[in-house]
């Protein structure tokens, strides 16, 4: 019979090393590739197209944005940094739908929301307490997380190694009476003669478009090298199991082993390996990320999966049609 030469040995260490291979490199680029899918999805979700930074607030859809970062931490003794994009309300700013943000509920200034990623990231929700080092009174003071937000991992930048997520402060006179700072807003039409009107003094101002394609080529190209290395992964794979085999295949061919019979269970001896080896990986993947706080990235898994098939079954048909002209 054809099984009786197979090996469960070598069939096991064919998949765990395959499996290992593939966990490593999902690992490695699922966060990323995870972060900018949802990324992507809150901008296009975000009515505002402008990002802007003044030195003097506009009337509508501002945050204060302290020049010296203000620090957030999950315990009292400041050991345990959140890395975030902090930004604060403004008492005489009007937000409508064009903030990327719309607060169901008012903050005060021991309260802050956060994005649903850092209360994800940092096991915050709402009523838990995080800490933070008061710039004017030099004191520790305590804030209450009041509201969850959507998924951000930054308004004017995202930068995976430096930002988390977001954190929107109520507004905190102290910090605007007495510390340097600017202002970031955001609005649906280039907002350049607003400001000229205002007179807020206009430091910078980027378009959403503009950020959106830097961060979908990096999608792409962080995509495009992860179908390349599973492609890759299993053309290796492939071709060293046929070389330990095709002796084997050719063999029962020429002695006469029925061709749809043998072409069925090269299709299964080859096909099978790649699918467990993938399928473990992407498990393991899940797990560690789980326990490390990261995400899986699900649009890539699907990517991933469909290049596995496509590439065993270019590879089962290359092997099959060699080992019928033997």
């Amino acid at each position: 019979m054809f099984w009786s030469r197979l090996n469960y040995k070598y069939y096991l260490t064919l998949i765990i090393v395959q499996a290992l291979i593939f966990t490593i490199v999902l690992c490695a680029l699922f966060p990323h590739l995870d972060r900018n899918h949802k990324q992507l999805a809150f901008d296009n979700h975000s009515s505002y197209q402008y990002v802007f930074e003044s030195n003097q607030g506009t009337s509508t859809n501002n945050y204060l944005n302290c020049t010296d970062k203000i620090q957030f931490s999950t315990d009292a003794s400041m050991g345990q940094p959140l890395y975030v994009e902090t930004f604060m309300l403004l008492p005489s700013v009007a937000y409508d739908d064009v903030a990327p943000f719309v607060l169901k509920n008012k903050l005060s200034s021991s309260e802050i929301a956060i994005t649903r990623n850092v209360a994800a990231k940092y096991h915050l929700s709402v009523g838990t307490q995080v800490y933070s080092k008061h710039k004017v009174t030099n004191t520790l003071v305590e804030y209450t997380v009041k509201e969850i937000l959507p998924v951000c991992y930054g308004l004017t930048q995202n930068d995976p190694k430096s930002n988390h997520g977001v954190i929107i402060m109520g507004t905190d006179e102290s910090y605007i009476q007495n510390v340097a700072y600017s202002f970031i807003g955001f609005a649906e039409n280039d907002p350049s003669a607003q400001i000229a009107n205002e007179n807020a003094g206009l430091i910078s101002i980027n378009s959403k478009r503009d950020q959106n394609s830097n961060l979908l080529l990096q999608t792409i190209i962080s995509q495009a090298i992860i179908c390349f290395l599973v492609c890759a992964i299993m053309v290796i794979g492939c071709k060293f199991h046929y070389d330990c085999q095709k002796s084997y295949y050719s063999r029962i061919a020429i002695d006469g082993y029925p061709i749809k019979k043998l072409t069925r269970a090269i299709i299964v001896d080859m096909m099978l390996p790649g699918m467990a080896s993938l399928c473990i990986s992407l498990v393991a993947t899940c797990a560690i990320l789980s326990a490390h706080n990261a995400f899986f990235s699900y649009h890539t898994t699907m990517i991933a999966v469909i290049t596995n098939l496509v590439t065993l079954g270019l590879c089962t048909i290359i092997f099959t049609i060699k080992t019928k002209r033997v």
